[in-house]
């Protein structure tokens, strides 16, 4: 209505807003906008504006990271973004890999957009977070992600084996017949991906 569709937060397609909740009244959510559906409660709801700003400092550049950081910025307070990469996404960025992640890819650009366009917010690139870097500020966020376990199996080290997520990061390195072991949303995900690539 304001003539600004860029900041409208893009659709991942999760079909989250067409699912009734099993019991109670009807509910309709989003996975990435929190306020759908909370319309006639955000007065409330909604964090106010601070009155003494502070430093923060976020850990990790990921969605958590962004998302946190974009909330404390917009409500006055001064953010520094720690970000041990250089590039912004975390794990949205091999999400975001095979073109029919087309909407995770949106999702991912708007969010970095928004996080380097606030003014309140001071992004660090391939810096890590070490504790004489945050005597400074008066709050530390800490959005870290996760990082995959790996079973001890035989043969877990070997150079033809490696992680879904680095399958969908360096595909070139990916030769030959491909076993995926895992049906999850990775697996699949990462079965469909290479099998595009005309890998049997």
């Amino acid at each position: 209505r304001e003539g600004r569709p860029e900041d409208i937060t893009p659709c991942i397609r999760c079909n989250k807003c067409h699912v009734a909740t099993i019991h109670g009244p009807y509910l309709s959510v989003c996975s990435v906008n929190p306020e759908y559906g909370l319309e006639h409660q955000l007065k409330k709801m909604a964090p106010a504006p601070v009155t003494e700003p502070r430093k923060v400092a976020v850990i990790g550049g990921g969605p958590a990271g962004m998302e946190a950081a974009q909330v404390a910025a917009n409500r006055g307070h001064k953010v520094t973004l720690f970000e041990k990469t250089g590039e912004l996404g975390g794990q949205l960025i091999p999400a975001s890999v095979p073109d029919f992640k087309w909407t995770l890819k949106n999702f991912k650009d708007y969010m970095v957009r928004k996080t380097l366009e606030n003014a309140n917010i001071e992004v660090r690139f391939n810096t890590e977070a070490k504790p004489g870097e945050l005597s400074g500020f008066d709050k530390v966020i800490v959005a870290i992600g996760a990082e995959p376990i790996i079973l001890p199996l035989p043969g877990v080290g070997d150079k033809n084996v490696m992680t879904g997520i680095d399958a969908l990061l360096h595909p070139e390195q990916v030769k030959g017949k491909v076993a995926v072991i895992g049906g999850g949303e990775i697996g699949v995900e990462v079965g469909m991906f290479l099998a595009k690539k005309g890998h049997p």
